[in-house]
């Protein structure tokens, strides 16, 4: 991705607006370089409704991203367990699904194709989701 804006995807800013705005902390942990990540949360105008976000470091190029799960426990400044009991990794790849597993995350994955779907649930997404409203009303 480099330094490229990557295209948000469409009602993104609205759902992350509106379960912000009913208690949800918003974290983000990427295998983007923290430098990019952060740039990229900014130009795509995301940065009010995250509350921390955590990329690799400068000086590497790796893309596993549940390494730097620590850190949001760290941000966060709640046990490790509570934490994991209370999030929800949501991502639209197999790392995403993958990461959120190696920590013990419920995870739920956005399916943009039927081959992303099949991909999801061969990485053992806890939950697939077409859009933010469906992910919305499972979560009630």
């Amino acid at each position: 991705m480099g330094d490229k804006i990557p295209k948000q995807i469409p009602g993104a800013k609205e759902f992350l607006e509106g379960i912000k705005n009913i208690g949800f902390h918003i974290a983000i942990w990427s295998g983007t370089r923290e430098d990019i990540l952060k740039k990229q949360i900014k130009a795509l105008g995301l940065d009010p409704f995250i509350e921390f976000s955590v990329g690799n470091p400068m000086d590497t190029t790796a893309k596993d991203k549940a390494p730097l799960f620590p850190q949001i426990v760290d941000f966060y400044k709640i046990p490790k367990e509570e934490l994991i009991e209370k999030s929800i990794v949501f991502g639209d790849g197999v790392g995403d699904i993958e990461a959120g597993k190696e920590v013990g995350v419920t995870t739920a994955g956005f399916i943009k194709n039927p081959e992303n779907k099949d991909k999801l649930e061969n990485a053992g997404a806890d939950l697939l989701v077409k859009n933010f409203e469906e992910f919305l009303e499972k979560l009630k």
